[in-house]
């Protein structure tokens, strides 16, 4: 291969001489099974329990039909290494001999050669069946308390920070009204005994099972803070997702913000134009089997905590690809402080997402806010729903704010 050779040259090169099971797959995750035909391996993208990733037919590409990762050798290796696409082709080049143009850099250590894939880490294990049954009653109690009298402190503290009745349903949301201690037994655990602390319940789901409760902990009528015991709390046993990767959609921009809380009001705020999840407390970087859901953006928006954690957490993301851009709100230290100082959280997220956001866009207006159809939507593109809602298709985003801002000011509740 001649040096002046274009990287797409030397991608196809790579592809015409690798073999995606023998010289990826298999070093990195192990034998597959086979099924009829195919090649079968258990998925290290989520916590597979049946062979659920197969190899195309194909041979260059690969498919889970359990969590909907997929793609060819540079996306595995991008995912499973954390490296840019740069890197992905500089490794898989050397892996099978083609020599590598000037102008592509290969990762390297200290001792000068080229890094091998390391093993792969064990397998996530979801709580068993024991905790997931406990955590599953706890929770339905403290959804069910939330919404009656003794759920008031709660409530109040989740419309303080701007979160509307129909976001918390949708996510699940329950208040603890005192600390509960429970037998290990009881969770399927040994040892000293299981803590869920009085405050704001908030379910981890992966599908259908339910991975953490996170408790943001209040003592007396007030939110806990560090001197009193910490912010957060929960049963031991579970296990921290990265929040609101179940909702991903992948075809358009994504946020990434710290508490999940914050991702809630972003969700409730502009769901409609992007997706969001949330890292899920300070520090905490991209768990490795959700790496995978995140290739499909090509833009990705570390939206953190403007202080020193949150923007070198930013910083950390950042240098896993030049997909992801750091930003900050502009005022307060999150999502949340923002919208509290009087901010526009959707007015920020579109002049943050910018031409990315897709049009045209299908909007679901709520029915508690939809009583002006006349101004919130575009004549001829809105359909009123069974429920009281509206479907409206914009065509542009200077239209929807056009739309948003007529309605707001005649007094309607769209916005």
């Amino acid at each position: 291969m001649h040096k002046s050779a274009s990287s797409t040259d030397l991608v196809a090169q790579v592809k015409a001489r690798l073999n995606l099971a023998e010289h990826v797959i298999i070093p990195d995750i192990g034998t597959p099974q086979r099924q009829g035909q195919r090649l079968a391996w258990r998925c290290p993208f989520h916590e597979d329990h049946h062979p659920s990733l197969f190899l195309n037919p194909d041979g260059q590409s690969y498919r889970c039909f359990g969590c909907g990762a997929r793609g060819d050798a540079f996306t595995w290796v991008m995912a499973r290494r954390g490296w840019t696409f740069r890197e992905a082709l500089a490794y898989l080049a050397n892996l099978v001999g083609v020599p590598m143009t000037a102008g592509v850099t290969r990762p390297v250590q200290a001792h000068g050669r080229m890094p091998r894939l390391t093993p792969p880490a064990p397998p996530v294990v979801p709580p068993d069946a024991t905790w997931q049954a406990r955590a599953r009653l706890i929770l339905a109690r403290a959804q069910e308390v939330l919404w009656s009298d003794a759920g008031s402190i709660g409530r109040a503290y989740l419309q303080a920070r701007g979160l509307q009745e129909d976001t918390l349903h949708a996510w699940g949301l329950g208040w603890c009204p005192r600390d509960v201690f429970e037998a290990p037994e009881q969770w399927g655990l040994t040892g000293k005994r299981i803590y869920v602390p009085r405050g704001v319940v908030i379910p981890h789901f992966v599908g259908d099972e339910l991975r953490a409760l996170k408790v943001r902990r209040f003592v007396g009528d007030v939110p806990a803070t560090a001197d009193n015991g910490g912010k957060y709390g929960g049963p031991r046993g579970g296990q921290i997702a990265l929040y609101g990767a179940e909702k991903l959609q992948g075809d358009r921009p994504l946020f990434i913000v710290e508490a999940e809380l914050d991702a809630l009001l972003l969700w409730q705020a502009a769901g409609d134009l992007v997706d969001v999840v949330a890292l899920a407390g300070a520090g905490r970087t991209l768990p490795a089997q959700w790496l995978a859901r995140l290739l499909p953006y090509t833009r990705i928006f570390a939206a953190l905590d403007a202080d020193k954690a949150g923007t070198l957490n930013a910083t950390r993301l950042a240098a896993l690809s030049a997909r992801v851009t750091p930003v900050r709100v502009p005022e307060g230290n999150d999502v949340t402080e923002y919208f509290q100082a009087g901010g526009d959280v959707r007015a920020w997220v579109m002049a943050v997402a910018g031409d990315d956001t897709r049009f045209p866009l299908r909007v679901v207006i709520p029915a508690d806010e939809a009583r002006l159809p006349g101004l919130a939507v575009p004549a001829g593109r809105w359909q009123r729903m069974d429920d009281g809602s509206i479907v409206v298709v914009y065509a542009s985003a200077e239209e929807m704010e056009v739309c948003r801002e007529a309605t707001m000011w005649c007094g309607g509740g769209v916005g």
